[in-house]
């Protein structure tokens, strides 16, 4: 850093101030700021950088300019203005470094905006998954639940198929039950009848003839 002097501010129109609104360094650091998000930094940096290097050369000539003059000069006139002379660079310089330390701070202002966005991002990113994972466990809560469901009631139709089947079997050998029953009961009827009627008929030979 180059040595200052006190009360020196820099006027619209002088070097120092067209080398400020010079396009691609102060002005396209501040214009670029809350737009690149992980690119700002590395850009912004290196704009800071090259005008920090400027800066430097801007001292370092009006350094030199101010002891040239110095050792030129031999009247009081040219020693008043080459003071002035000095006195207006120094006010230059220092409106250059309070530039450069206003471009620093405006950098760290957009280096935090990119990161609490990344943040932010980064949460709603969080929140999002876990509301699709909540989603997904309903909807397989939901599916395993029907599918339980649905295996209760065909356990239950089968349950029910079954005893039906058992009832109608019952049903079935009760029926043949009673038809033989029945069948027996007519097959001793009619032996009955048969024996009466030829106990009957060998009373009667010629009858029966």
């Amino acid at each position: 850093q180059a040595p200052q002097q006190p009360g020196l501010v820099a006027s619209p129109g002088s070097s120092e101030w067209d080398l400020l609104q010079q396009p691609g360094l102060e002005g396209s650091t501040m214009s670029r700021g809350g737009a690149g998000g992980g690119s700002v930094r590395p850009h912004a940096m290196a704009q800071v950088h090259v005008l920090h290097q400027q800066i430097q050369a801007q001292l370092q000539s009006r350094l030199q300019s101010q002891l040239q003059s110095q050792s030129q000069s031999q009247t009081v006139e040219e020693k008043a203005a080459a003071k002035a002379k000095a006195t207006e660079e120094s006010r230059a310089d220092h409106q250059l470094v309070q530039a450069h330390v206003q471009a620093q701070a405006q950098v760290q202002l957009q280096l935090q905006a990119a990161q609490a966005q990344a943040q932010a991002q980064a949460l709603a990113l969080a929140q999002a998954q876990a509301q699709a994972q909540a989603l997904a466990q309903v909807r397989a809560q939901a599916a395993q639940a029907q599918l339980q469901a649905q295996a209760q009631a065909v356990e239950q139709a089968t349950a029910q198929a079954a005893a039906r089947a058992r009832t109608a079997e019952k049903r079935a050998s009760a029926a043949e039950a009673r038809l033989l029953a029945f069948r027996k009961q007519q097959a001793e009827a009619t032996e009955a009848d048969t024996a009466a009627v030829a106990e009957a008929l060998r009373g009667r030979p010629a009858e029966a003839e």
